[in-house]
């Protein structure tokens, strides 16, 4: 009979697995050792078999570059494993450079949000055998976690900084971002801005006044309260179907987070308030959306990112964050733990559970009781949002010329569904928070998944493994998550002709 490798019948990794099996007949060897005690079957025609579609899968992973999964054993003798095959043993020639900084120029340490985002860079370059880390200026990439504008400056003092004529450097000049995208007032005032140069609002954006100082709250407030009466008077139309109608507006700070938040449905309490805030910081206020789409009774919304490039192209992550709020949706309520779906509000409701509400898109679908709403349908809409915005009203003013020149930068996008399916984009965060002590397991998978193809989409293009080297990662196998927003329009005729062939052979409607 067959005695057991000395690492179990089948290996104890890719490594000691492949070598068992693509011995065939002969010895089974581990770590480059013969094991006299260990010998295949010599008569069983399934073994030959085996053995050459082992030895077939061994030449193809020795090709690729592949080290796999291996033992202890294997992992002690460095690259004695199956990558340790290629060359004789000896490591990719390392011909990139990247620096990824926990810390500030100043020595200041990077924590929480910021030391998670360089992990999640880090770990996705360490996975490239091509690449090897650097504390100095000869880097080709350069990632500085921080969103501070301190530190290490913006993308034109990093290049600067370094010894090499391009780089890539995970952020674009800090004067763009702070002009357009920084917090919610530059956003709301570019978007009113572009609405009044079209002639028209974007269905996908709400009516917004925002307030940089008492002076332009002043000037505002006749429009204002005008457009109060004009919504709250479509309430009482019973023959106009319009999900934007109704007496409630929100009252937002400008900083990102619940913090400064507020709901009315009188005029007047919500004419002082503004008064009150705008003599303390910027603020603004929006229509509010009255009959949003609810998962078990509850509203929740979506984070969806955004993947910005100097090259002007923009792309958008497949999957999101799915935040519901933890109570029951109630109009008449003006309490934010009824309205506001973000996590430091949510966490401290007793009944807050993250694998309930924290929520991944795939399972969207499953959760919304509407047999209407397919979320292929509200990610096309989505990707519309992300086009329109990023592409026809920011990109011009984000990308400056030779300051972001090798740029790219991550936005988080804040989307809602109301209950006709309409989508209304809510915020844009310049620095998108990621994995806490809140979040569910789905979102540490989704975040280290991301940042392995952000990577896939701005850095390998430009920056491609030697010559003879394969790529070959867990990640490399799956499809890349990022979707250019300007899909080339025979991907829709190619979808189109596909649904019709199906409809034929199995005469039904998809």
């Amino acid at each position: 009979g067959t005695r057991r490798h000395r690492h179990g019948a089948r290996g104890c990794c890719s490594g000691c697995s492949l070598r068992l099996t693509a011995a065939g007949r002969g010895e089974a060897r581990c770590h480059g050792r013969t094991s006299s005690r260990t010998r295949m079957p010599r008569r069983r025609a399934h073994m030959y078999a085996m053995g050459a579609v082992g030895a077939a899968v061994l030449v193809l992973v020795l090709a690729s570059g592949w080290s796999g999964s291996r033992c202890r054993c294997c992992a002690a003798e460095g690259d004695g494993g199956v990558a340790g095959a290629q060359g004789g043993g000896n490591q990719a020639e390392k011909r990139y450079h990247y620096s990824v900084k926990y810390h500030t120029a100043d020595g200041e340490e990077l924590r929480g949000n910021e030391v998670r985002r360089a992990d999640h860079f880090k770990a996705a370059m360490e996975r490239r055998s091509w690449w090897e880390p650097t504390n100095g200026t000869n880097y080709d990439l350069f990632v500085a976690p921080s969103c501070k504008t301190a530190g290490y400056g913006d993308a034109s003092s990093i290049l600067n900084a370094s010894t090499k004529d391009f780089i890539l450097v995970n952020r674009f000049h800090s004067t763009s971002v702070k002009k357009t995208i920084k917090d919610k007032i530059p956003v709301s005032e570019t978007l009113n801005k572009y609405s009044e140069e079209r002639g028209e609002r974007p269905s996908w954006w709400p009516e917004t006044f925002p307030c940089r100082n008492s002076e332009e709250f002043e000037q505002q407030l006749p429009e204002l309260q005008a457009a109060f009466s004009r919504y709250a008077a479509k309430e009482e139309d019973n023959n106009e179907r319009n999900t934007l109608q109704g007496k409630m507006w929100i009252v937002k700070g400008k900083q990102h987070g619940a913090q400064q938040i507020d709901l009315f449905d009188d005029y007047q309490e919500l004419e002082d308030r503004m008064k009150e805030m705008i003599v303390e910081e910027e603020l603004l206020a929006q229509k509010y959306i009255e009959k949003p789409l609810l998962i078990d009774g509850s509203k929740f919304d979506l984070r969806m990112y955004v993947l910005v490039s100097s090259d002007r192209k923009v792309h958008l992550y497949r999957e999101g964050e799915v935040k519901v709020c933890a109570t029951q949706y109630s109009l008449g309520s003006t309490e934010k733990n009824v309205h506001i779906t973000n996590n430091k509000i949510q966490k401290l409701e007793k009944n807050y559970d993250n694998t309930q509400h924290m929520l991944s898109t795939d399972d969207l679908e499953g959760r919304v009781a509407r047999a209407d709403f397919h979320w292929h349908t509200a990610f096309g809409k989505i990707k519309e949002v992300a086009r329109e915005y990023f592409l026809d009203v920011m990109v011009d003013t984000l990308i400056e010329r030779e300051p972001t020149k090798g740029s790219f930068y991550l936005f988080g996008m804040d989307v809602i569904f109301d209950e006709d399916l309409n989508v209304y984009l809510l915020e844009v965060n310049h620095c998108p928070g990621l994995c806490n002590r809140y979040c569910s397991e789905y979102l540490g998978i989704l975040y280290n998944k991301m940042h392995e193809d952000i990577v896939r989409t701005v850095v390998d293009p430009l920056f491609p493994p030697p010559e003879g080297i394969l790529a070959f990662w867990p990640h490399a196998l799956s499809e890349n998550g990022f979707v250019p927003v300007t899909a080339p329009q025979q991907s829709n005729d190619v979808m189109s002709k596909a649904k019709s062939f199906f409809q034929s052979l199995f005469h039904t409607e998809l």
